[in-house]
């Protein structure tokens, strides 16, 4: 049982090192000049089948690439968020502000 436990321990660390790296990855991309001309703003998006329930209050969050706000909340926000953040344009974004933690 111990095992087992290890076992699943060490797999869901590397999932977690796998998420990351896409997740600098991504962000990387999300930075592309070209890309931020055409879509500055970037949106937050929950997986609705495993979401945090802090990250619920996120989802659909639109913010400028450059709000400090996803300086600390960039996905992954925990070994089990799904959360992803895609760039839009300018017409979906409503003025939303980051939401205080």
């Amino acid at each position: 049982m111990l095992l087992i436990l290890r076992e699943e321990l060490k797999m869901n660390n590397d999932v977690y090192a796998q998420r990351k790296k896409y997740s600098k990855d991504r962000l990387k991309q999300l930075k592309d000049p070209d890309l931020i001309k055409s879509r500055p703003y970037w949106k937050y998006i929950s997986n609705v089948t495993m979401i945090e329930p802090c990250h619920k209050q996120w989802d659909g969050l639109v913010l400028q690439h450059d709000d400090p706000w996803w300086k600390k909340h960039f996905p992954p926000n925990g070994s089990e968020c799904r959360c992803r953040v895609t760039a839009v344009r300018a017409k979906e974004y409503t003025e939303q502000t980051a939401p205080s933690d």
